[in-house]
């Protein structure tokens, strides 16, 4: 991951707001991929599904191209969740996204700094 930093990467922390807040990798942008589950569509009133609502707030709160080089993470391998972002991000466009599995619990062993908002 390091290295994708290195090389400009766009960072995608897919866990909760508290979570961002609380602590992440210095650089990240936070789109949770865990939702407000009180979301209603604003047309229908219908509950928004998740992959929605992580995409709609994606494209709202991130300006990238659709080929940018875009990696998510979330808190750890069991986590799942940087990995369920990606997908959607994939199954939407985005042509060159990839997945950290190891998230904030392998960044910071591997001896690197997490930042807080």
């Amino acid at each position: 991951l390091k290295n994708k930093l290195d090389d400009g990467c766009f960072l995608v922390d897919a866990l909760s707001r508290d979570s961002f807040n609380h602590h992440h990798i210095d650089g990240a942008h936070n789109v949770s991929y865990q939702k407000d589950y009180t979301q209603k569509h604003a047309e229908t009133g219908e509950p928004v599904d998740i992959d929605t609502y992580f995409l709609s707030h994606f494209e709202k709160y991130v300006t990238t191209d659709k080929d940018a080089n875009i990696v998510t993470y979330s808190g750890s391998l069991g986590c799942g969740l940087s990995y369920l972002g990606a997908m959607c991000l994939s199954l939407n466009g985005y042509t060159n996204v990839s997945c950290y599995k190891g998230g904030l619990r392998q960044w910071k062993k591997s001896g690197h700094e997490l930042v807080t908002s």
